[in-house]
């Protein structure tokens, strides 16, 4: 009804939330968009209260994530003019699962059964089926049970292959994965391992470390400072790579955090370097001077200006306390 509202109601409207027109314009966003307080679990069998875990803003709507933490369902709440903040679940937590599994294992329940303890209907208990795969037929040897079919076979492929991975498990045992990883998950975890980490991956890092750590040892041991910023493309180039294979590998990335440079490092390194080889009767002149011995012209000395000035100052202190 606001797109109706007289001028008048509108500053009367921000006079109560605000104290003021002047107030409410120039106040922040809330914080609290969906309020404070106690969220009632969007979860029907629930009777706890959800908890607020973020808050994002996008231009003009505001998206907020909830989580039980009795029964672990998490959904978000969008506030937009043309969303009116209906709840999309994105997990709908062990208790509501498990319950949705005990009433699969029943075969006498019927639809309107499960719709009548589950409290949705039966489209989305019918999904939810699906995602969980609880609409296949057993692939397991029945007599023996999933858990002593699976983990035995799984135990085999080990035994066989050295190392397991996601696409090996579910090529030779299908559903395996899919049991194992909801009910046995830590001791799947111990018998699999991602593609990343299978012994022809780990050495090819090492090879790429090992050409890193060359190309790293060439740069240090050049004469005087490179002239280039050590970058992912400086570095991959001395090593003869490319930039991608370092950026892409997380090893990698983590090794090189503290050897990277960012802009204002380069700069300070170039500037430090030129400032310190000038006699000492020359490094009374001025920031900008000292940039064009550096090499830093035109729209880079007027980006970083005070930060130039800032780092020359800094080495004229030092050099007068010598």
């Amino acid at each position: 009804m606001m797109s109706r509202f007289l001028p008048l109601q509108h500053i009367l409207l921000m006079c109560v939330a605000k104290g003021s027109a002047k107030g409410f314009v120039e106040c922040d966003v809330s914080e609290h968009p969906f309020g404070v307080g106690l969220f009632l679990c969007e979860n029907p069998i629930c009777p706890y209260a959800a908890d607020c875990i973020e808050v994002c803003n996008y231009n003009s709507r505001v998206v907020c994530f909830f989580r039980c933490p009795h029964c672990g369902m998490t959904y978000k709440k969008t506030k937009a003019k043309s969303i009116k903040g209906i709840p999309v679940i994105l997990d709908y937590g062990h208790i509501w699962i498990d319950e949705l599994k005990r009433c699969v294992q029943n075969k006498t329940m019927t639809n309107a059964q499960m719709e009548e303890i589950l409290k949705f209907d039966i489209g989305v208990i019918t999904l939810q089926k699906k995602k969980l795969g609880l609409l296949r037929s057993p692939k397991y040897d029945t007599a023996l049970g999933p858990e002593a079919y699976y983990k035995g076979k799984v135990l085999e492929l080990y035994k066989q292959y050295g190392e397991l991975t996601f696409s090996l498990l579910q090529e030779k045992l299908p559903g395996a994965y899919e049991y194992l990883d909801d009910n046995y998950r830590e001791w799947l975890r111990k018998h699999i391992v991602h593609m990343s980490d299978t012994e022809p991956f780990r050495r090819k890092r090492e090879e790429l470390l090992h050409k890193v750590i060359k190309a790293l040892d060439t740069i240090s041991i050049e004469e005087g400072l490179p002239n280039r910023q050590i970058s992912y493309s400086y570095i991959a180039d001395v090593a003869g790579v490319t930039r991608d294979d370092l950026r892409s590998n997380k090893h990698i990335r983590k090794f090189l955090a503290d050897v990277l440079e960012s802009k204002e490092d380069w700069y300070r390194r170039r500037i430090t370097y030129v400032y310190q080889n000038l006699p000492v009767e020359s490094r009374d002149i001025s920031a900008f001077q000292i940039c064009r011995k550096a090499n830093i012209w035109g729209a880079v000395c007027k980006k970083y200006r005070e930060f130039f000035e800032e780092v020359v100052n800094e080495l004229k202190a030092n050099n007068e306390k010598l």
